[in-house]
């Protein structure tokens, strides 16, 4: 136990990170009587609220336009419910979510997560929501193999992400 406090025959403690931990009580009568009890305490870990975004979030800050989304996925997937709460009144009970911020600020997105037993972990972020709409893409619509293309957004956000998937889609 890190900590405790005894209040006649009510005792609060704040457990440690140890898996067992053993609680005894010795209880003496006006007769000068005594007796006691113990009991075996399993001390279990809470369920990770760790989480990920996509676009990525950097040292638990993520700068993102208007009207983006971002897509949150728990790092583990040891809990039993999974609480988010995007900052902006907006809320979910799935594991895995997306959430569209729609109105420039600062958000602070928190996970809770809960095990079958009441543990539970929280996670947040900090999410900036920059006036800037998020970015079209300007493009040319078909380009053959080995060709040379060329693409931009006039979007003005503070940073840019250009990511490519698959053999011919970005």
């Amino acid at each position: 136990a890190t900590s405790f406090t005894e209040n006649n025959n009510q005792i609060n403690i704040n457990w440690g990170n140890n898996e067992t931990a053993y609680l005894q009580v010795v209880e003496t009568n006006s007769f000068g009587c005594s007796d006691s009890i113990s009991a075996c305490v399993e001390i279990l870990p809470p369920p990770s609220a760790a989480f990920s975004t996509s676009p990525t979030a950097n040292a638990a800050m993520l700068n993102i336009c208007n009207n983006q989304t971002v897509y949150f996925s728990p790092d583990s997937y040891d809990a039993l419910t999974y609480f988010w709460d995007f900052g902006d009144g907006e809320q979910s009970a799935h594991q895995s979510v997306a959430h569209t911020y729609s109105t420039a600020g600062t958000y602070t997105a928190t996970l809770i997560t809960t095990s079958a037993c009441d543990c539970s972990d929280t996670s947040n972020i900090t999410i900036v929501v920059d006036p800037a709409q998020i970015p079209q893409i300007d493009c040319i619509s078909t380009v053959c193999a080995g060709d040379l293309g060329q693409y931009q957004t006039n979007a003005d956000c503070t940073t840019y992400n250009w990511q490519i998937t698959g053999n011919a889609a970005i």
